[in-house]
C-alpha cells in the first residue's frame, strides 16, 4: 500500500509539472485540488505542504502575488511542523521570489538569506538558486559589488558540482546581465544564447523565452532594429503561450521602445499600454513603474503634456 501511494504521489506532481510548464493553467488547479484532497484523505502532511507550494507558483506566474504569497506562507508553516529542513528552505526561497516581483526588496533579499542559511548547512541541489536569488535582488537594488559577490560564489559553486540545465540556464543568464552591464555584448550575447540552448534542452519555454527577449535588448542597443523586433516577437510569443505575466509585460514595453526608436508612434503607445495594463492586472510593482514612467515620455515627446503629466504623476 505504502509503494501505490508514493507511486500515486509521484503521478500527480508529474502531471501538475507537465500542465506547468505548457501553462496549461485550468488543468494545473484541477489537479492540485485532487492532490489537496489525496493529501487530506490519507493525512499526508508533506504532501498538502507541496500542494500549497504548487498553488503558490500557479498564483504566482498569473500575477496573484497576494495569493501566492498566502499559499506559501501556509506550505512553510505546515514545513515547520514536520521540521523539514529542505521544504522549509525551499519556502524561503519561494516567498523571497514573491517579494522580489512586488519589489519589496529588503524583504526578498531577508528569505533569501534564510534559506541560504539552511542550504549552506547541508549542500541543497538548489544552492546555486539562491546565490542567483540573491545577486538578482542586488543587481535590482544597484548594489554591483554585492551582485558581483554573490555571481562569483554561484559560479564557484558550478564548477564543484554537477548542475542542471535550467540552473546553468539562469546562471548564464546573471552573468550576460554581468557583461552587458559592463559593455562586454559580445561575452553578454554568447551568455544569452547559452540561455536559450540549455533551456531547450529541458523545453522550458520560460527560460528560452527570457533569453531570446534579453538577445533582443542587445540587438537593440546596437541599432540592429529589425532583429531585435523578431527576437522580442519570439519572446512575446513564448511567454503568452504559458501566460508568463512579468516577461509579457515586459515584452510589450520592449517593443514599445524598438517602434519609437523607428519612428512608429501609434505603435510604441499600443505596446507600452499594454505592458501597463498587463503589469497592473498581475500587481508587478517594477513593471508598472517603467510601462508608467516611459508612457509619460512618450506622450511629452508627442508634447501631449496634459497624458504626459497624468502618466507621470
Amino acid at each position: 500500500e505504502s509503494n501505490d501511494l508514493t507511486t500515486a504521489k509521484d503521478l500527480y506532481v508529474k502531471l501538475s509539472n507537465f500542465y506547468e510548464e505548457q501553462g496549461l493553467w485550468t488543468e494545473y488547479e484541477l489537479i492540485i485540488q485532487e492532490m489537496f484532497d489525496f493529501a487530506k484523505q490519507h493525512g499526508d502532511v508533506d504532501f498538502e505542504a507541496e500542494c500549497y507550494n504548487k498553488l503558490g507558483i500557479s498564483c504566482c506566474l498569473n500575477g496573484n502575488n497576494t495569493e501566492s504569497l498566502a499559499n506559501f506562507s501556509k506550505a512553510l508553516e505546515l514545513n515547520f511542523l514536520q521540521n523539514d529542513s529542505i521544504a522549509v528552505s525551499n519556502s524561503y526561497e519561494n516567498i523571497g521570489l514573491v517579494y522580489k516581483d512586488l519589489g519589496q526588496y529588503n524583504k526578498a533579499l531577508e528569505f533569501q538569506h534564510k534559506s541560504l542559511s539552511i542550504r549552506e548547512c547541508i549542500y541543497h541541489p538548489r544552492l546555486i538558486n539562491t546565490y542567483l536569488n540573491i545577486a538578482t535582488v542586488y543587481s535590482l537594488l544597484g548594489n554591483d559589488a554585492m551582485h558581483f559577490h554573490y555571481l562569483k560564489r554561484a559560479l564557484a559553486h558550478s564548477n564543484s558540482t554537477k548542475i542542471k540545465n535550467s540552473q546553468n540556464a539562469i546562471l548564464n543568464n546573471e552573468l550576460a546581465k554581468y557583461y552587458n552591464d559592463n559593455g562586454q555584448l559580445d561575452s553578454a550575447l554568447i551568455c544569452y544564447q547559452n540561455v536559450v540552448d540549455f533551456s531547450k534542452e529541458d523545453g522550458w519555454l520560460r527560460g528560452m523565452a527570457v533569453g531570446m527577449g534579453n538577445i533582443a535588448e542587445i540587438y537593440q542597443s546596437q541599432g540592429k532594429y529589425d532583429l531585435a523586433l523578431e527576437k522580442h516577437r519570439e519572446s512575446l510569443k513564448m511567454s503568452l503561450a504559458i501566460n508568463d505575466c512579468m516577461s509579457i509585460a515586459e515584452q510589450y514595453l520592449f517593443m514599445s521602445v524598438v517602434f519609437n526608436l523607428t519612428n512608429q508612434v501609434d505603435s510604441a503607445l499600443f505596446y507600452a499600454s499594454n505592458s501597463l495594463l498587463k503589469s497592473e492586472e498581475c500587481s508587478l510593482a517594477k513593471e508598472r513603474q517603467n510601462a508608467l514612467q516611459y508612457l509619460s515620455e512618450l506622450y511629452e515627446e508627442q508634447k501631449d503634456y496634459e497624458k504626459a503629466l497624468a502618466y507621470n504623476k
